[in-house]
Parts: structure tokens; C-alpha cells; sequence
């Protein structure tokens, strides 16, 4: 275990320990020159506060949001904050860069709601977080100003809440703006969005402000406009006109031009008593990050109780915890290069496959590292192993594009991880084939627009060992992975192919051990959205978000020329919902070769055609807590294609109704972190999907 990690457990069950000890905090204060609250309880330490709130009273009827900045130098802030109420203390997560599980190395903050609010008591409170600085004489984390190794320091900030204050010309009387005021009155939530952390130069996601039309007439919008680093980003919903009672959403993105904190704002100009109206953006510029092959190295990784994978381990890789160089055997790939280089950082080369022709594998592994550009063509097939793996890298997440044709994957123990695919208008067959492999791993890839010829035929988006059925020679493949990748409007998308059992799948997996989970699939054209077949057993599917797959959601299937049924398989925490069609009739759960010892449980499925399940009691497996729903009280903005927000809504069902259940010898099975890297559970079970709220 590396030195940062052993660091970061210590701290995790110091801060635990801290808060039980208790009533007040009694930390070691050392006192630096900065400006601290006003009013300090007795035992709390502040010397320089490292958060701020966004005011110092409000009502219960307000929302407020706590602002979590480290100091200077390699410094973590722990992003679980404390709210004192009473003589107990809430814990409340903040959303940060996720530099390691529960730790954020940028600005981290958190807008409580009005709910939260009411949920405390009147009067004074306490926010509190902890707080790491690296020393690097000593090796090792300490508190600002501390001595002592693998200890930290509590910050501290004051807040007042007041009652909601209604005002009231008589008994019968009720005061508000939006009712008596004749015309559109415009509310919006949230009145800031906040995009965290964003290499410079790159562009964010995308994110979302809802405005609903609150008064009496329908509201016209006249002009609206865009201030700082951040731009439309062209998938709102707001048109012309807004009806009364109405809702509609501004888009916008970030792309900082330098490091530090940005700000912005949108301004919206309408017919409404309250024009203009203001959104509030800031993130955060970051320069790149280098990769550290020794921090890399801490993956676990088991071949042992098929395939047992640690999804926590996977999450110590984060690109933003790198601060150092390459420190084992790495290459470098760049639009800019050339293959007569030498494939380092200062020397790149300019193709995947040139990489792949030359390169060797360290004692612990090989990554490549690709810049931002576009790529077509790669075929790569030097083998890794398990415990030395070949990883290729985008840098920044996403901005690293393949086109014209699928990635060939013809080497065992291979990485790839946070590309984007887009087959726009290539006619590509697939995004990733691999042929005859084991220990293949798809991580944070955002795939779409494969196939766009539609109705493509015996394909998949991600092809899991397809060439190795019935090979006496590759008697081990399968044992692969599949986790975070976001799929969606593949083979046309769902309204532009015909159903077919024979189409093209999401993620095509045909041998055992697989395990596919955390991943967004939507809008899928002609095949199954997870499709089993051949000689799948020992599958493990956990918190996936399954939606408008056209010839259905999810299928455990056999070709009846193997024999072989599904065992020990665990299909839990996925949202399958709105998929398949009257004419295949595959619903959103297709049992068509179940075996023995299959979990199938807490899964939240609605909207599915002819129903949610198919094909009976999947020969007696364990089918319970089934959850379901609607798309208005599931999601925070849901479309059935890419550019919806598929978070899970504030009561959501999905919330709190998970379960770690596995099938016999496949656990764990459940993952430890979500899709955005946001450690589960938050509340007091998993959520199911591939969101953790």
C-alpha cells in the first residue's frame, strides 16, 4: 500500500474517532495570520479557515452552500462536512475533484436545501471539515502547523438560521410575490452552478438550471447572455414562450483559459416582474496532471473466486491525483507527434498502433498516455498480465477521440480508459472488439453514434471475447470489465433501427466472469442494451442505468448449440426502464437460460414493453425488493438520450434501496464508488443506478 494511501486510511479513522470523542472538538490550535469567524466555540481550532459559507444567517426557507478550498501546497480537504444541530453532528458530502475516495484536492462545496435547513434546529450552528497538508520532510500528512504525522486539523466556519418568515395582511391573507403579481414571475434552481475542477483548455460537461414559470401569464423570453469562461452549451430547453407552470433548462460549460477559480454569470432578460434573472457559474482552471505509474500500481486485482475485482482500488487511479512524473514505463502519444519519435513526453509519437508495435511491458505494467486529438484505426496486441497491465490513458477525460473504426483489442490484460468513440457518419461496426482475450477492462469511455448506417447486424458496442466461443485454445478468456462508460444512440438509436435479436448490443459479453456495472446506456438502435449469450455464467451486472433500449433492457441468454445455462449469476441496483418493444417482446429482464444460484434483486424498472420481466421465475432465482417509478420522480431531467441528467431525484426510489446481496462466491459484487467517482453508500443503504446520492 502506497505511502498516500496508508496516509489517508489513518486520517479517515482519526477524523471518525474526532468526531465520537466528543461533544466539542478538542484539536491542537495553532493560530495563523488570516481573518477567522467571529464567534469560535470553546475547544474548535481555526487558524485559517479553508471554507467559506455563502452567507452568515439565513431562514429555513433559503438554501446554503458551503465552500471547501485547500492552502496552498499538496492539500486534501476530507469532503465529508459536519453541521452541528443539537448536541449531534449531520455529516453532508461535498463534491469535489474526488482526488482520492472522500478526499478532493480542489474546491469542494455543497448548496444545502431548504428541506436540509428546516431539518436543523433555529439558532447558531457549526460547519466544520477536515483538513491534510503533505509534509515532505517528514514523509507523511499532517494539520497545518502540526508536528504529528497522519493527523489533521478541524476548520471551522458559524452560521444562523431564523424561521421562514410569511407575511400575512390578515388570517386569511397569505403574502406571495409570484401569486399577486400580475404576469410571469421566473424562479430558478439552482441559482449557481458549480463545475469543479477543469484542466485548462478543455472543455466541462455539461450542466443544467431549471427555470419554471411561477405567476399567472405565460412568459416571453427577449434576450439572454453569457459572461467569464463559460458558454451555452447548447442543449437547454427554454425556446420562445414559457407557460404558465411551466419549466425549462439553460445549458451552459465551462472551459477555464487559466488556473484558478473563474467566475460567470447568465443573465436572462424576459417579460417577467423579476427580470432580469441571474445564474451564477464559477469552477476551477487546473493545469494538466502527470501520471504516477507507482500510485498506478496500487490496483488489487484477484483472479482468484472468479475474477474478484476491487472497485475501490480502481478508484485510488484518479488523473488528478498525479502531481509527479511518469515513475515506471510509460509512452507518449500526441496528434502533434511523430512515430519517428521516441514516444516519450518531450518526444511523442503520433499514433496508437506505433506505441502498441514498440513497446514492452514494465514489472509493474505499461501505460500509455494519449493527449487530446483524434485517433482512427488502432489495433493493439502485446499482452499485458495481471499483476503488470497495459493501460491507455486519455489525459483529459474524453478528449481524445476515436474514429472510422473499432479499437481491436488482441491483448490480454489491456486498459482502456476515458476515451470518447463517436462513429458519427463512419459506419463503424463497434467501438471496442476484442478477440480472444482476458482481463480486459472499459472504464470512463463515453461511446455513441456507432453503426450509423442503422439496422447493423450480430455486432456490439463493446464486443466482450466473441471470437474466443467454442476455441479450445482460450479456454480462460472472458473476466472482464466494464465500468463507468456512458453508451448511448448507437445503430440509429432507438427510434431509427428495427428490433432485432440478431442487432447490434451495447455490451455484447459472451463468456463467463464478466462484470458490468456503473455504466449509462441509452437510446440503444436493434439489440439488447446488456446482452449475455454463449456461454455466459458467473456474471455479475450491479448499478447500471438501462433506458430506451429498443429490442430490450437486459438479456441472459444461450444459442441452444452450447448448452450452457446462466449460474451464479447477480444482476442488483440497476435502473431498467422504458425498453423493449411489442414485437420481440423482450421487456426490460429477458430469463431465457437461467440456471442455478441467480440473484436478480433491487432493481427499480418501469415502462418496460410487455413487462418488466420475461420469461418467467428465471428457474426459481432469487427475484425481490423491486423498486419502480416514473421519469418525472426518478431523474433530475430525464430524456431517454445523451443529453439527459439521469442523477436520481431528491426522493427518488432508487435512494437508500440497494442491496449487497451477491450471488455464491462472487463477493463483493456491488461497487464502492459510483459513475462520477462518489463513494457508496452515502445514506443507509447503496442507491440503485449508477448514481450514489
Amino acid at each position: 500500500m502506497s505511502n498516500l494511501k496508508k496516509s489517508f486510511l489513518m486520517g479517515t479513522a482519526a477524523a471518525g474517532t474526532a468526531l465520537v470523542a466528543f461533544a466539542f472538538f478538542s484539536v491542537l490550535a495553532v493560530h495563523a495570520a488570516c481573518t477567522n469567524p467571529a464567534t469560535i466555540p470553546t475547544g474548535f481550532a481555526a487558524p485559517c479557515p479553508v471554507f467559506s459559507l455563502s452567507a452568515t444567517s439565513v431562514t429555513q426557507a433559503q438554501t446554503l452552500t458551503l465552500s471547501a478550498a485547500p492552502q496552498a501546497g499538496t492539500n486534501y480537504i476530507y469532503t465529508t462536512a459536519y453541521v452541528s444541530n443539537g448536541s449531534t453532528w449531520n455529516p453532508y458530502t461535498l463534491s469535489g475533484n474526488n482526488a482520492y475516495p472522500s478526499y478532493s484536492s480542489a474546491l469542494a462545496s455543497l448548496t444545502l436545501s431548504s428541506t436540509q435547513l428546516s431539518s436543523l434546529s433555529l439558532g447558531t450552528h457549526y460547519a466544520v471539515v477536515w483538513d491534510w497538508l503533505w509534509d515532505a520532510t517528514a514523509g507523511c500528512y499532517k494539520g497545518p502547523g502540526l508536528n504529528q504525522c497522519n493527523t489533521g486539523e478541524w476548520r471551522v466556519q458559524t452560521f444562523t438560521i431564523s424561521s421562514t418568515y410569511t407575511y400575512s395582511q390578515a388570517p386569511y391573507y397569505t403574502y406571495s410575490q409570484s401569486a399577486y403579481t400580475s404576469g410571469p414571475f421566473i424562479s430558478i434552481s439552482p441559482s449557481t452552478l458549480n463545475f469543479g475542477s477543469v484542466t485548462v483548455g478543455q472543455t466541462s460537461a455539461v450542466m443544467y438550471a431549471t427555470l419554471t414559470n411561477t405567476g399567472n401569464a405565460a412568459l416571453t423570453f427577449a434576450s439572454d447572455s453569457i459572461t467569464g469562461d463559460f458558454a451555452f452549451g447548447g442543449l437547454g430547453s427554454c425556446a420562445t414562450t414559457l407557460a404558465v407552470g411551466a419549466s425549462c433548462t439553460y445549458s451552459a460549460k465551462f472551459t477555464p483559459t487559466a488556473a484558478g477559480t473563474r467566475t460567470g454569470k447568465i443573465t436572462i432578460n424576459d417579460n417577467a416582474s423579476n427580470t432580469p434573472q441571474t445564474v451564477n457559474l464559477t469552477g476551477t482552471g487546473v493545469t494538466s496532471y502527470a501520471y504516477s505509474q507507482s500510485s498506478y500500481t496500487s490496483y488489487t486485482y484477484s483472479q482468484a473466486a472468479y475474477y474478484v475485482y476491487s472497485q475501490s482500488s480502481y478508484y485510488a487511479y484518479s488523473q488528478s491525483a498525479y502531481t509527479g512524473g511518469c515513475t515506471g514505463t510509460c509512452y507518449y502519444v500526441s496528434p502533434t507527434g511523430s512515430d519517428s519519435n521516441s514516444c516519450t513526453q518531450t518526444a511523442p509519437c503520433q499514433t496508437i498502433n506505433h506505441v502498441n508495435s514498440i513497446l514492452t511491458l514494465g514489472t509493474n505494467g505499461t501505460v500509455v498516455h494519449v493527449a487530446a486529438g483524434t485517433y482512427s484505426n488502432p489495433t493493439t496486441n502485446k499482452e499485458g498480465a495481471i499483476s503488470s497491465r497495459i493501460t491507455y490513458v486519455c489525459d483529459t477525460r474524453w478528449s481524445c477521440k476515436i474514429v472510422t473504426n473499432a479499437w481491436q483489442v488482441q491483448g490480454s490484460y489491456t486498459t482502456i480508459q476515458d476515451f470518447e468513440f463517436d462513429g458519427t457518419g463512419t459506419n463503424q461496426c463497434c467501438a471496442i472488439d476484442t478477440h480472444a482475450t482476458t482481463g480486459i477492462w472499459i472504464i470512463g469511455n463515453k461511446i455513441h453514434d456507432t453503426a450509423s448506417g442503422c439496422n447493423s447486424l450480430s455486432t456490439g458496442v463493446i464486443i466482450f471475447d466473441a471470437e474466443a466461443v467454442g476455441d479450445p485454445a482460450t479456454p480462460n478468456a472472458g473476466n472482464d470489465i466494464a465500468d463507468g462508460n456512458l453508451i448511448y444512440h448507437n445503430n440509429c438509436g432507438a427510434g431509427g433501427s428495427t428490433p432485432n435479436n440478431g442487432g447490434q448490443h451495447a455490451i455484447y459479453s459472451v463468456l463467463s466472469g464478466d462484470i458490468i456495472r456503473n455504466n449509462i446506456i441509452l437510446d440503444q438502435g436493434g439489440g439488447w442494451c446488456i446482452h449475455s449469450w454463449h456461454k455466459v455464467t458467473n456474471w455479475t451486472v450491479t448499478n447500471n442505468i438501462v433506458a430506451n433500449c429498443r429490442n430490450g433492457g437486459i438479456v441472459l441468454g444461450d444459442d441452444g448449440a452450447t448448452g450452457v445455462v446462466h449460474n451464479n449469476d447477480t444482476i442488483t441496483n440497476n435502473i431498467v426502464v422504458n425498453s423493449g418493444n411489442s414485437t420481440t417482446a423482450n421487456g426490460g429482464i429477458d430469463f431465457r437460460a437461467c440456471g442455478t444460484n441467480d440473484f436478480v434483486q433491487n432493481n427499480l424498472m418501469y415502462g418496460n414493453t410487455p413487462s418488466n420481466y420475461v420469461g418467467g421465475s428465471c428457474d426459481g432465482a432469487t427475484l425481490a425488493g423491486t423498486q419502480s417509478g416514473s421519469n418525472s420522480t426518478t431523474f433530475v431531467n430525464y430524456t431517454g438520450t445523451g443529453a439527459g441528467d439521469y442523477h436520481s431525484l431528491l426522493g427518488s426510489a432508487a435512494i437508500n434501496n440497494g442491496t449487497t446481496v451477491c450471488a455464491f462466491g462472487m463477493s463483493p459484487c456491488v461497487p464502492t464508488a459510483d459513475f462520477d467517482g462518489v463513494t457508496r453508500p452515502q445514506g443507509a443503504a447503496y442507491d440503485i443506478g449508477a448514481y450514489e446520492q
